[in-house]
């Protein structure tokens, strides 16, 4: 007897007995008795069910079982490519439809394949397909009984009851075991993978992707979600179609209407489209070096000869402005790329596999693609040669050595256009991210201006300072890189350094430590000398030459001990000394010249206009310092300066003023509107603190040139400014100069004229006895109302006026055509505290642009209005509908009432009622019964019409049972989940008693104890001390703090077990319930807080939601079963 499953060639017979089966009309040439022993007919021989002829010219059926090694085939298969995978689903198909299966064997094989709750799914479905398709058998003379004559039942089918022996479902015909067959496929095929499901019309192609690939994930989610075989064809036609992309449909739509195009009718028009491209792509040309081309492989692109390339692709050679010497190509390919066939010519070049037998290479430039990713490949010729000596170089030095080091970052070389030789630089990112920062140890370069005027002066630039302050042996590893070869025909070398690389973020401050550490010796010795250091670059100053000499022989000699390496002429000696790209003569310091544009066309030029300008004098140690403001509102500016009154002729300059610095203000303003006393307050401030920094002490006197529109400013005009003026009082806090309003006699003060300032401030402090108006505005109506009482008639009249935007806009609209109306003395009463905060402020107030284009405008005019007023007013703001017997709360009602909107809407109904709250809300059907006592028909027909609650379903919440007879409070579960929508305060942390299920949340900027301990004070607060507290074994609750506390509260508590969180089955549920209430509610609460989206999801869960058994909420019954 051959082996169990395998099969059997036609002459030869499997011996066996088994039951007999009727003759097989499918199989064609069945012979009689008598032909088969003679050997002449053709027997079917399927595995596991195998037929031998017998006596009578029938077929006699034996069982084999399933080949074991074939299920292991198609588990490994269904493992690997998964269900939906193009090899699995056709290896499953061929081996069962080569082989006759019983259906113990179809059971046997896809419980297999899927876990048990899909094995019962599966074997659900798949019987309700068989007795769908049980008639029919019945009627057909083939399937209507099975080989031993019982009629064909469902149990035949399933393989179940007196059916159940794969022994005993031989006898069932074999058109009946293809109808098995195929719904055991239909149903397994038909079964939702694990992830989200995707309706099929949703599933749309993309921009890169093959009409193939899109039609294939097309048909999949259809054959999944379309019960009906005969639909699945047209339905994919369809939305294969409506579905594409607008360059496929495109193409689709020129083919003719009629008949109507076919699905292989559009693969073969849309075969290749998704490899059209239309944009232009850069290439460069590297025709310099012909031996460092790359073999040529595969498809390209020649340039040359080009009447030989192909039509579809469009190619525009050219060169650069500022490299004429650069070839380079934009190539784009507008219809899909033609594959060209190994040995066709393209331009000079034949594509092949082969390398070609001649030596030289063809004739054309190969081309590569720049790409934003650039992978380190082998480096240009010329780049690889610099890079090589530099490598060298430094080897020689002794900084960097060979390594084995498992580190290895990118380096490469950059040119040095002002030095005129290559630069060696390490890509160094990665190691940076991991490297713990020190901060910084000089914030700031030091100030020449503040050098003493007539010292001497020595600057020393040390040459390479990183290359010879030592590595830690240790941390030197870390730094290695490896040297590339061209087409890797040698190994590559690898170095690392031993000194400071560049690129590592703390090599500056390393720098700046060591250097410092070597000169705090000499500032010691030559203590009357200064020496400043910034980087690599030290300044020497001294009163006299010897001590200038001694002071620099000292730094040098600190500097070459320590193994710096120095030249002459980096020592500068002579003016003018170059020192942090400032250009230092014996009087004056300026920026290094730079080539001045006369055409200022960037932020750039308009940097180096302003540094080739600028220009200030070394300090007078024995003179104090000053400050003066300067320039128009609302450019103000100020300048540090030194004045010298007694100007020795010897000294060959006239000049007695010394600038030290200039000081101006931001450019972006901190407050919409700024008067101009808080911006020379701003100035006094900046400048203060900088002279702080820069000499350590005060100003001696401060000078506020201000003009006044008439007239001429008093000390007491001054003294009056100063009082009423804040900023101005917090500017000025604690100094002990002198104020003046005059400037210094000098034309670089007089050039400008004097900022002016109107000292008398037309708002007054108090009510005035004249007209008061009244002013109000409403978002809803659209109105801006002004009234007042006419002091004539006694009679109120007012103004109306419709202006678009919020009701600030309009009060502030209404407020503006009050000072237009009334040019006298007047009251002006609202009820907007913005309002009336900016009428304050807006007298001479320099006014910030804002985006809003109608509020500027408003702005602009209530500032010309208010600035140019000579009759003074006094602002006052009221709060909203108060109920006062006085003539102010009359006016405000008044105003009120004009802004209202003019017919107010009638009270709804109970039912409207009840859907505007669940509008709001969206509270389940019994808590809408219980609060507007409407039928439940109305309540779930509110919610079963709700848009929001039918995306996000929250289940009516049942009574439940209480087995153990607990009480509210007992028992809580604690635990926390995570809303990303919340932003930093996405850890929500939640309690719920497990008795009355009344919850309590709160979110948190983290999950730390502190959170947690918070969290549950305020749940005390909320619902009560419990006795027992659940949480899950994490760190946080198994924390001594956390235990610590509950202990202080009385409060036992417990831990689930690990890693189930069927423990925490409660809390986990409220987890849910409460992300679904905030996702219902999210359309109306999208602008609030999280904290008060939270509160009104716990506010509808608590108070609002109930059941049908009890119609009290949760809080009721919560609070009901242990008042505390």
């Amino acid at each position: 007897m051959p082996p169990s499953g395998t099969r059997l060639p036609s002459n030869q017979v499997p011996q066996g007995t088994g039951f007999l089966a009727p003759s097989n009309p499918e199989v064609a040439e069945q012979g009689t008795g008598a032909d088969t022993a003679a050997g002449s007919c053709s027997i079917p021989t399927l595995a596991p069910v195998t037929y031998r002829s017998v006596r009578g010219g029938n077929n006699r059926a034996e069982y084999h079982p399933f080949p074991r090694a074939t299920i292991k085939e198609i588990c490994k298969a269904h493992r690997t490519y998964g269900q939906d995978g193009p090899y699995f689903r056709g290896l499953l198909r061929a081996d069962l439809s080569a082989e006759e299966v019983v259906p113990a064997d179809l059971k046997y094989l896809f419980s297999c394949l899927l876990n048990p709750t899909e094995y019962i799914l599966w074997v659900t479905a798949w019987k309700q397909l068989l007795q769908d398709a049980l008639p029919g058998l019945l009627n057909h003379v083939n399937t209507r009984v099975d080989a031993q004559g019982n009629p064909i039942t469902l149990e035949h089918l399933t393989g179940e009851g007196q059916w159940a022996e794969a022994t005993d479902q031989v006898v069932i015909p074999v058109q009946c075991l293809h109808v098995v067959r195929h719904t055991a496929l239909t149903v397994f095929f038909s079964m939702q993978t694990q992830g989200p499901v995707i309706s099929y019309s949703k599933i749309r192609q993309d921009q890169r992707e093959s009409f193939t690939d899109f039609v294939e994930r097309l048909s999949r989610a259809i054959e999944a979600q379309v019960k009906n075989e005969m639909a699945r064809e047209h339905i994919l036609t369809e939305i294969a179609f409506s579905n594409a992309n607008d360059l496929c449909r495109a193409a689709i739509l020129s083919l003719p209407r009629h008949p109507k195009p076919t699905l292989p009718d559009m693969f073969q028009l849309t075969e290749g489209l998704h490899l059209k491209d239309d944009n232009w792509n850069f290439v460069s040309v590297d025709n310099s070096e012909e031996g460092t081309w790359p073999r040529v492989k595969g498809k390209l692109i020649v340039v040359g000869d080009c009447k030989h390339t192909p039509k579809e692709i469009e190619i525009l050679p050219g060169t650069f402005d500022n490299n004429p010497g650069k070839f380079v190509l934009w190539l784009r390919c507008t219809h899909p790329p033609t594959f060209l066939p190994k040995g066709q010519i393209v331009a000079q070049i034949i594509p092949t596999w082969e390398r070609p037998e001649e030596d030289k290479m063809p004739t054309a430039c190969p081309v590569r693609k720049i790409t934003e990713v650039k992978p380190q490949v082998g480096c240009e010729l010329q780049k690889l040669k610099a890079l090589e000596e530099l490598v060298e170089e430094q080897l020689a030095k002794g900084h960097i050595v060979e390594t084995t080091s498992p580190w290895n970052s990118l380096v490469f070389v950059i040119w040095k256009p002002g030095k005129d030789k290559w630069r060696l630089l390490q890509d160094l990112r990665k190691i940076n991210n991991v490297i713990e920062d020190m901060g910084s140890l000089q914030p700031g370069m030091p100030t020449l201006t503040m050098l003493p005027q007539n010292w001497k002066l020595a600057v020393i630039d040390i040459k390479d300072c990183f290359f010879h302050i030592p590595l830690h042996p240790d941390d030197a590893p870390h730094f290695a890189f490896s040297v590339p070869t061209i087409n890797r025909d040698a190994l590559r070398k690898r170095y690392h350094w031993r000194v400071l690389p560049h690129g590592m973020k703390l090599s500056p401050v390393i720098c700046q430590w060591y250097v410092a550490s070597l000169l705090s010796p000499v500032r010691i010795a030559a203590e009357k000398a200064i020496i400043h250091h910034y980087m690599d670059d030290v300044l020497v100053c001294a009163p006299t030459d010897d001590v200038l000499s001694h002071a620099l022989d000292l730094t040098i000699n600190a500097l070459v001990v320590a193994g710096f390496e120095l030249q002459e002429d980096n020592v500068q000696r002579m003016p003018p000394w170059r020192y942090l790209g400032l250009e230092t003569g014996k009087w004056t310091i300026m920026p290094q010249k730079l080539e001045i544009r006369a055409k200022i066309q960037t932020l750039a030029d308009v940097h180096q206009l302003c540094g080739a300008l600028n220009w200030a004098h070394r300090c007078d140690p024995d003179l104090p310092f000053k400050f003066i403001i300067m320039g128009k509102l609302p450019h103000l500016h100020g300048v540090i300066f030194q004045w010298r009154n007694n100007i020795k002729k010897d000294q060959g300059r006239e000049d007695p003023l010394l600038i030290i610095e200039w000081v101006f203000l931001s450019h972006q303003r901190s407050k919409r509107m700024t008067r101009p006393q808080e911006l020379v307050a701003e100035l006094i401030r900046k400048a203060r603190v900088r002279i702080r920094e820069l000499a350590g002490c005060d100003f001696e006197c401060i000078h506020i040139p201000i003009g006044l529109r008439s007239g001429q400013i008093t000390k007491a005009m001054l003294e009056h400014l100063l009082q009423e003026n804040e900023a101005l009082q917090f500017a000025l806090d604690s100094f002990t100069g002198k104020i003046s309003i005059h400037r210094p006699a000098h034309k670089i003060f007089n050039q400008d004229t004097k900022f002016t300032l109107n000292l008398k401030d037309v708002r007054s402090r108090k009510p005035l006895e004249a007209l008061t108006v009244f002013t109000d505005a409403s978002g809803m109506s659209r109105k801006s109302v002004m009234t007042w009482k006419d002091p004539q008639t006694q009679q109120w009249e007012a103004d109306v006026a419709e202006v678009e935007g919020s009701p600030q806009v309009a009060e502030l609209s209404a407020v503006i055509r009050a000072f237009e109306r009334f040019p006298e003395p007047f009251n002006l009463v609202m009820d907007s505290a913005y309002v009336a905060g900016v009428v304050s402020r807006e007298d001479q107030a320099i006014l910030q642009e804002v985006s809003n284009t109608a509020l500027f405008e408003l702005l602009s005019k209530l500032v010309k209005l208010v600035s140019h007023r000579e009759q003074p007013f006094f602002v006052m703001h009221m709060r909203s509908h108060t109920d006062l017997p006085v003539f102010i709360a009359e006016g405000n009602r008044r105003a009120d009432a004009l802004a209202a909107p003019a017919v107010m809407a009638p009270l709804p109904s109970i039912f409207e009622q009840a859907k505007l709250s669940h509008q709001l809300h969206h509270q389940n059907a019994p808590g809408l019964v219980r609060r507007f006592h409407i039928t439940r028909e109305e309540a779930k027909t509110i919610v079963a019409t709700c848009p929001s609650c039918n995306q996000h379903a929250l289940p009516t919440l049942s009574a439940g049972v209480n087995p153990r007879d607990l009480n509210s409070c007992e028992l809580w579960q604690t635990d926390v989940t995570h809303i990303p929508q919340f932003g930093r305060s996405k850890y929500v942390h939640v309690s719920v008693d497990t008795f009355s299920g009344a919850v309590f949340a709160s979110a948190h900027t983290g999950e730390k104890t502190s959170d947690a301990i918070e969290h549950l004070i305020q749940a005390f607060s909320f619902m009560g001390i419990p006795k027992e507290l659940k949480t899950d074994n994490g760190p946080v609750y198994r924390s001594r703090e956390f235990c610590s506390f509950l202990q202080q509260w009385g409060v036992g508590h417990k831990t689930g077990i690990p890693h189930s969180p069927t423990g925490q089955a409660v809390v986990e549920r409220t987890h849910r319930e409460i992300k679904r209430v905030l996702n219902q509610q999210q359309p109306v609460l999208k602008t609030e807080t999280p904290q008060t989206r939270l509160a009104r999801a716990l506010f509808t869960l608590n108070f609002l939601n109930s059941t049908f058994e009890f119609l009290n909420p949760l809080i009721v019954h919560h609070f009901g079963a242990n008042p505390q």
